[in-house]
């Protein structure tokens, strides 16, 4: 009968054989190996990275391709391409809790500078090998020499400004700055002495002259004081005396941003102070000015003043003027109607003169037709012979009236020429036509004094009364 040791009888009571154990064991064996093949024998490569691959028998290659490939128990270092960095005094957002950057400005102030970085990594096998060798498979140390690059550019930076034009105006100019010198490398600099500051006296400001449009001007106090400028090249370019670091690995700025910059207490009252004398200052620019707007508003009101009453003053002077023309014209026409009203009076007039010549005219003509009748009736009394006493002292009465008439009526001045007209009508009146008329039948002899032919009655009275004729 075999014996049975104490194990196979405890396995035996466990219901567990000898078989099993070994293939559990030899599994386990397996998978330890496969394991170990996998580790060693593939690696992977992301599309983000770059790798530096030394194999066992100490070749070194560069793995830039994205994927698994076998490596063959080599030793594997991954860099990244592109590294982010940021350097501030907010914990959950660096390393530490303090890596802001100290600088110190021309005036004295300070301030903690914080930053954000993006680099790239080198690009060629070759610099990439010397990438890896100069920072021992640490992509930590080669953003160690970053910050320290970037530490001496912003201590280089501060003394070119004042913390005052740092903080109002040259901010970006400063960012520039490092940016610039941490590419190229440090900038040389040189020590100057230039103008800073011109105090005058702020009481001295506000005393005037006696002319209230004048403000006296202090003489200015010019301070010079020492301060640090870049050395520029004959093209204007500054002079790098120290080349960059990063260029002698490979390493490219991408991105540089200063994210904030914490001025020192002191520096931060000093701004108070400045900003309290600057709002006074600019305050007083302002009384100063309403001052002027008032003033200029006074005689602006002034002027307006004046100009409203030389303008009432024109307006009544035009009143004036326009009252006086129509006055004038208005006399102008009453004289002219006067005029024409002792024109037409004195037409009517001439045409009264013209007619009362027409009636001596007409009185005329009858005088002297009643002499004529006179005389012819005397002249046929005394042919026939029969004129008595009382007939002849008629006939002799007769033409003593006629001729006191008529000499009378040869006493009345009347006008030799007469021009009438038809006033209104724009034709010739009736008395004209009259006058005209018998002008022409006079002149004519067609009328010969009421139609008497003086030629027979003197014929007749000249005739010898013996005649028998």
């Amino acid at each position: 009968m075999k014996k049975t040791s104490y194990m196979e009888k405890k396995m035996s009571t466990n219901g567990i054989s000898k078989k099993f154990i070994i293939t559990v064991i030899s599994c386990i064996v397996i998978a330890i190996a496969l394991i170990a093949m996998v580790a060693g024998g593939i690696g992977k490569n992301d599309a983000q990275d770059w790798q530096i691959i030394q194999s066992v028998n100490g070749n070194i290659a560069v793995r830039d391709k994205a994927g698994f490939y076998l490596k063959w128990f080599a030793t594997v270092w991954t860099y990244p391409r592109y590294v982010d960095k940021t350097w501030n005094d907010d914990p959950t957002e660096g390393d530490k809790a303090k890596e802001s950057i100290r600088t110190t400005f021309n005036d004295g102030g300070t301030a903690q500078v914080s930053t954000y970085v993006r680099y790239a990594t080198p690009l060629s096998e070759e610099k990439r090998i010397e990438f890896h060798r100069q920072f021992a498979g640490n992509i930590e140390n080669a953003t160690t020499s970053v910050k320290s690059h970037q530490i001496n550019c912003i201590k280089a930076t501060g003394p070119l400004m004042s913390a005052s034009e740092n903080q109002s105006a040259r901010k970006a100019e400063f960012t520039q700055l490092v940016w610039d010198q941490m590419v190229d490398g440090l900038y040389a600099m040189k020590s100057v002495e230039r103008e800073t500051n011109i105090e005058v006296d702020p009481l001295e400001l506000i005393q005037t002259s006696v002319d209230t449009n004048r403000v006296k001007t202090p003489k200015p106090t010019v301070i010079f004081k020492k301060t640090t400028e870049l050395s520029l090249d004959s093209k204007g370019k500054p002079i790098v005396s120290k080349e960059s670091p990063l260029v002698g690995y490979d390493i490219k700025i991408m991105q540089f941003s200063v994210t904030s910059i914490d001025y020192d207490t002191q520096t931060l009252e000093q701004f108070a102070t400045k900003k309290q004398s600057y709002l006074a200052a600019e305050q007083s620019k302002a009384d100063r000015e309403k001052e002027k707007q008032e003033r200029l508003n006074i005689i602006e009101k002034g002027l307006r003043e004046v100009a409203q009453a030389q303008a009432a003053a024109n307006v009544q002077k035009e009143t004036a003027v326009v009252a006086a023309q129509l006055k004038a014209e208005v006399a102008e026409q009453a004289k002219t109607e006067a005029l024409t009203k002792a024109s037409m009076i004195k037409e009517v007039a001439e045409i009264e003169k013209a007619q009362a010549q027409i009636k001596l005219d007409t009185a005329a003509l009858n005088a002297e037709a009643i002499i004529v009748l006179a005389k012819a009736e005397r002249e046929k009394i005394e042919l026939a012979g029969a004129l008595t006493e009382l007939e002849k002292a008629k006939i002799e009465a007769q033409v003593k009236m006629a001729n006191d008439v008529s000499s009378n009526l040869a006493r009345i001045p009347v006008p030799m020429i007469t021009f009438g007209s038809n006033v209104g009508t724009g034709g010739t009146s009736g008395i004209d036509t009259n006058l005209i008329n018998l002008k022409l039948m006079t002149d004519s002899g067609i009328l010969d004094k009421l139609g008497i032919n003086k030629s027979m009655v003197n014929r007749d009275i000249n005739r010898d009364p013996n005649s028998k004729k």
